[in-house]
């Protein structure tokens, strides 16, 4: 798969030749590849990698997208994976916690905030993801406020 990807990259008329042959990329590839790449930091990649999945028409795909955004977070591009989320026409719950759990990591409480107000479905993850920004920061009150709103909620 790697070596297909690299291949790719140096002869762009390589996925000509694939398709020729019958062989062609989906969405999974470019998910995966990501996901694989996000974890060696190599933000140049990643970007290339990104824009080849946008390229192959898969901008709308949720999966890839979601990949994207977690992807610019492990690389510290928060600005970047702000911009896939924005411009993503249809999210699911991991890319929202994605984003959310970013920003608590970061020490963004305003932000972390922001978004969870903006969430469409809170879960599990996005309540005890803020509880646990709220108490490492020390504001136990809002901790506790949150705690209190789970059990009414």
């Amino acid at each position: 798969m790697l070596l297909v990807f690299y291949c790719k990259m140096l002869s762009p008329s390589l996925n000509n030749n694939c398709s020729q042959v019958g062989f062609f990329f989906d969405s999974f590839p470019y998910s995966f590849l990501i996901k694989a790449s996000a974890n060696l930091s190599q933000i140049g990649i990643d970007k290339q990698l990104h824009c080849l999945g946008n390229k192959g028409g898969f901008h709308d795909n949720v999966y890839l997208q979601t990949a994207s955004v977690d992807m610019y977070i492990k690389c510290r591009c928060l600005g970047d994976a702000e911009k896939v989320f924005d411009e993503m026409p249809q999210r699911n719950s991991v890319t929202w916690n994605a984003l959310l759990t970013s920003f608590i990591r970061w020490g963004d409480l305003v932000s972390a905030q922001s978004m969870f107000n903006r969430m469409p479905g809170k879960n599990i993850v996005s309540w005890t993801g803020l509880i646990d920004g709220y108490t490492r920061m020390s504001q136990f009150h809002e901790a506790f406020s949150l705690c209190q709103r789970i059990v009414l909620h």
